[in-house]
């Protein structure tokens, strides 16, 4: 039988047909920004930029965050990072961060084996170790769901910490109603986060460092695709 166009046309439509309903049909990007202000003890002193992309069980978050303390014009504090996720259903595949904390530099890669992840850390120094679990998260503020497990894995120097979240019930934030929550990681000061109570959107993160107090406050979020 010879090749028409009308042949053609009928070989395609079937194909794109059953791909559809094999549910191999594209799947939708969805992109979500939040840009929160930093202050220290009510001070600017920075931001604090997370790119979250999804497409389908798929996830990258691209974490940038800048600030520096000052006292009578000289930096007394300054801090660094820049770190590129990707997640699988909620699991972490892999990370590649890099940090000055207020000049002690960290670099750390984490790979997914399977049933364990491997931790490569460059610096401050060099040295490789494997974490015994098959399904970790990072502190993923963004995904409240997430923060719900028994412990999570610190973006910057690549350790497995406990953690446990607390519902601590409605309130207020900036006349918008929301929902707010304590975290406790084992060994640093509780973090008390802040949701809307419709759409669980990040809305604020408050904790202590050193003699006062972090605050993140949520500037603009967008959602795009």
């Amino acid at each position: 039988m010879p090749i028409t166009p009308r042949s053609l046309r009928r070989r395609w439509g079937s194909t794109l047909t059953a791909l559809v309903l094999a549910g191999l049909s594209p799947l939708a990007t969805a992109r979500t920004e939040y840009l929160f202000d930093v202050s220290y003890n009510d001070r600017p002193i920075g931001s604090h930029r997370f790119t979250v992309i999804r497409e389908g069980e798929e996830e990258q978050v691209r974490s940038e965050a800048d600030f520096e303390v000052k006292v009578l014009f000289m930096s007394v504090f300054r801090y660094r990072h820049v770190a590129n996720e990707r997640s699988a259903s909620g699991c972490l595949t892999n990370l590649e961060s890099e940090t000055d904390d207020n000049g002690t530099p960290f670099a750390v890669g984490i790979e997914s084996m399977g049933e364990a992840l491997r931790v490569t850390q460059r610096q401050p120094k060099a040295e490789e170790t494997t974490l015994p679990v098959a399904c970790a998260t990072t502190f993923s503020y963004w995904d409240l769901e997430r923060l719900q497990r028994d412990a999570l894995v610190n973006a910057q120097n690549g350790k497995l910490t406990p953690t446990r979240l607390t519902d601590l019930g409605a309130t207020s934030l900036d006349g918008e109603e929301a929902r707010h929550y304590r975290l406790e990681p084992a060994g640093m000061d509780p973090i008390t986060l802040w949701y809307g109570d419709d759409d669980q959107r990040w809305l604020a993160l408050e904790t202590r460092r050193g003699d006062g107090v972090l605050r993140y406050r949520l500037q603009d979020s967008g959602v795009g695709r």
